[in-house]
């Protein structure tokens, strides 16, 4: 079992990948919590973690899961308060939007994406991961990495090369 400073180190290190993903699947307003919700987490199973297994991908899929249960809970509450008439504003729900076209409609082509395809791509241009590093992290095999990198690259070309309020005049 590792101390509490191993510990430490590994998850201030591995905290930069374990935000991407849950921004990717969440949105960067929840991100935090997520992130913090999944450490909670795995702390409470840190004796099933093997030090000499990948943290990152030990942490990834605690991040993934909170995610999950945090997209399940929107959509009930969501669902809920519309049922139920809650008159809350929209910008009480949502961010603000981006005021910059180009920035509006890149956030815009980024949500299109699938989670899967999202979370690749942000942790191969944002954080500059390799494509075995992002294999590793989110247990899927280097093609499929690749794979949902190149699908997300060509989506968001398509998307940002058509819309027409990301042109530029």
């Amino acid at each position: 079992m590792l101390d509490r400073d191993a510990l430490g180190q590994l998850y201030r290190e591995a905290y930069p990948t374990l935000r991407v993903i849950a921004a990717a699947e969440v949105g960067q307003a929840a991100a935090d919590d997520v992130v913090q919700q999944a450490a909670i987490a795995a702390m409470e199973r840190i004796e099933r973690f093997d030090p000499g297994s990948n943290f990152k991908a030990w942490m990834a899929s605690f991040v993934r899961n909170v995610a999950r249960n945090h997209r399940r809970a929107e959509h009930r509450r969501t669902a809920r308060d519309r049922k139920a008439g809650a008159g809350r504003a929209e910008a009480e729900i949502e961010p603000t939007p981006p005021t910059d076209p180009f920035d509006r409609s890149l956030q815009l082509a980024l949500n299109q994406l699938s989670a899967e395809h999202r979370t690749c791509f942000l942790l191969r241009t944002v954080t500059d991961h390799s494509y075995q590093e992002i294999a590793a992290v989110l247990d899927i095999p280097e093609s499929t990495a690749r794979s949902h990198v190149y699908r997300a690259r060509r989506r968001l070309a398509e998307s940002l090369s058509s819309d027409p309020a990301g042109a530029s005049s």
